[in-house]
């Protein structure tokens, strides 16, 4: 029988929604250092609501991960371990974006009428 507790050892991460895609996409778009407009901050307030305080806010957001390890000159363990979450919430975004751009690709061709071949 199942549980729907979560171990304390593992944080509680919610599923990534299309939403969440959207919004991730978009935020990735803005150039960095981002100059907040108000739709943008909405967005990014909108996005960290959905995750829940795992996308932004922390000390190590997700869009600041795009390394495979960690800053050198970070050396406390906790925010290393909040690095560590970030960037598995990064990769599992940029995985769903990729996929969905790739299903988007698929249906573009499907709808593609081929040319006809005028008879000679």
């Amino acid at each position: 029988m199942s549980t729907k507790r979560v171990p304390l050892h593992r944080p509680h991460t919610p599923p990534i929604s299309p939403r969440a895609i959207e919004l991730f996409e978009y935020l990735m778009r803005l150039p960095r250092p981002v100059k907040w407009t108000s739709e943008a901050n909405e967005i990014e307030i909108e996005f960290e609501m959905l995750f829940k305080g795992a996308g932004i806010l922390t000390p190590h957001p997700v869009f600041d991960c795009d390394r495979p390890e960690p800053p050198a000159w970070e050396q406390d363990a906790e925010k290393i371990q909040e690095w560590h979450q970030s960037r598995a919430l990064r990769l599992q975004l940029e995985a769903a974006l990729r996929t969905r751009r790739s299903a988007q690709r698929r249906a573009r061709k499907l709808t593609k009428k081929p040319k006809q071949l005028e008879p000679a």
